[in-house]
């Protein structure tokens, strides 16, 4: 999963409306990004195939008080 930590709503200047902007904050814009995109997993279609079918087939059971719980973690990742 990719590490967004390094990434925050600093990393975009608000006025970067143009190429104008700094070249700088720029390229250090695109390195974070380059670094995010090197840390995504590649997505596994065996994988995928695996849970549609335990989806379609019903075998896959949803736990909602889990998928809350996630939630709450990824919500107070972000605020913090």
């Amino acid at each position: 999963m990719a590490d967004f930590s390094t990434l925050n709503s600093t990393d975009v200047p608000r006025n970067a409306k143009s190429p104008s902007c700094n070249p700088n904050n720029k390229a250090e814009l695109l390195r974070k990004l380059h670094n995010i995109i090197e840390l995504t997993a590649e997505v596994d279609l065996e994988k995928v195939k695996e849970y549609k079918d335990a989806i379609e087939q019903g075998r896959y059971q949803i736990n909602p008080k889990n998928i809350a719980c996630k939630i709450l973690d990824f919500e107070s990742e972000l605020s913090e």
